[in-house]
């Protein structure tokens, strides 16, 4: 959603500056600024497979340390380390049951709407600069220098 509230705010800059000029152009300086932004925002890689996958290790290693508490409480000879370990491997059971709804729930959701946001601001930058492109090369198209300069390109 900063992505996408970045983006709004260089446009606001562009056409300001666009407005200063000549009023029919666009500040060169602002085409590169948007050209950064939309590198900036191509490097954001989608990470959700990287947290459902902590989420997954979580409930794997709890499960895991669970069935060998079960195991240990099977075979122990002394009744208090028995009643331990049993209670031990069914607290874990729960925390790993609680590990897998965090993750199906708001963490995968969260990652999920994060990259999607970022990838949305990133094609309205880049549907801009497409604009720009056709503003620079149209036949009443002209950047503006910034000094109240007109440059036909």
């Amino acid at each position: 959603m900063k992505f996408l509230f970045l983006a709004l705010a260089c446009v606001h800059y562009t056409l300001r500056k666009a407005q200063q000029g000549a009023g029919d152009g666009l500040d060169k300086g602002a085409c590169s600024k948007f050209c950064t932004i939309s590198e900036e925002l191509n490097k954001v890689q989608g990470n959700t497979a990287e947290h459902l996958q902590a989420f997954n290790t979580i409930r794997v290693k709890n499960k895991q340390t669970q069935l060998r508490l079960q195991i240990y409480a099977t075979e122990a000879q002394d009744d208090t380390a028995r009643i331990k370990a049993a209670t031990l491997a069914l607290w874990l059971s729960r925390k790993a049951d609680a590990a897998t709804t965090a993750g199906l729930r708001t963490a995968s959701k969260k990652a999920i709407n994060g990259v999607a946001t970022a990838l949305y601001a990133k094609g309205r930058v880049d549907e801009l600069l497409e604009l720009m492109a056709q503003t620079k090369s149209g036949s009443h198209g002209c950047l503006v220098n910034g000094n109240s300069g007109r440059e036909a390109q």
